[in-house]
């Protein structure tokens, strides 16, 4: 047979004590508050508000750059027009091919100082930075101080005596020459 535990009764009870319940004690409730509200103000400083200030700045540069872009396409608005009007001093008028051209008063200063003085020349042809040249009445040493006198200048790039002949008897020659010429363009932006 089991024996029957005895429990004791409380019979009295101390007024002057006051009986805790230790899930509500004042002295665990305070500093899990505390550590609560300061983690709650630290999400809402770095998490939020740092957030928005960031973004209020990126926003702010954003208006910012957006009236710097608006004033300078209202400046803008006459670019095309004064473009158009300064155009005709400069080497964006002409196309590609025109610009490889070279300057045909360099071409006529090259027949007036290289070849009339030293030679007669009978006939000249200019096409696309080609001078073909026909000389008369010179002697081969001439057309040689020709071709010397050619090569320095800089707008000459190749000359070349495709031929020479004499008249019979005689010691002047008639010779053809061609005269690769530079492009007269130096730089800048073309169309």
């Amino acid at each position: 047979m089991k024996k029957a535990k005895q429990t004791v009764l409380k019979r009295t009870l101390n007024l002057a004590v006051k009986e805790r319940n230790r899930e509500n004690d004042p002295r665990l409730i305070i500093p899990v508050a505390l550590v609560l509200v300061v983690g709650i103000a630290a999400f809402a400083k770095f998490a939020v508000a740092d957030r928005l200030k960031a973004a209020s700045s990126v926003y702010s540069e954003i208006n910012g750059i957006n009236a710097q872009t608006q004033a300078l396409a209202k400046e803008n608005e006459q670019y095309d027009s004064v473009k158009e009007q300064y155009s005709h001093y400069t080497y964006s008028i002409y196309t590609n091919d025109e610009l490889a051209l070279a300057d045909a008063s360099r071409v006529m200063n090259i027949i007036d100082e290289s070849l009339l003085p030293n030679s007669q020349v009978a006939s000249f042809v200019f096409t696309s930075n080609v001078l073909n040249v026909v000389i008369n009445n010179v002697t081969l040493q001439d057309v040689s101080a020709i071709v010397s006198d050619l090569y320095k200048d800089s707008s000459v790039k190749q000359v070349t005596v495709s031929t020479a002949f004499t008249e019979t008897g005689s010691q002047k020659a008639t010779a053809n020459m061609t005269v690769d010429l530079k492009s007269a363009y130096n730089g800048g932006e073309a169309k």
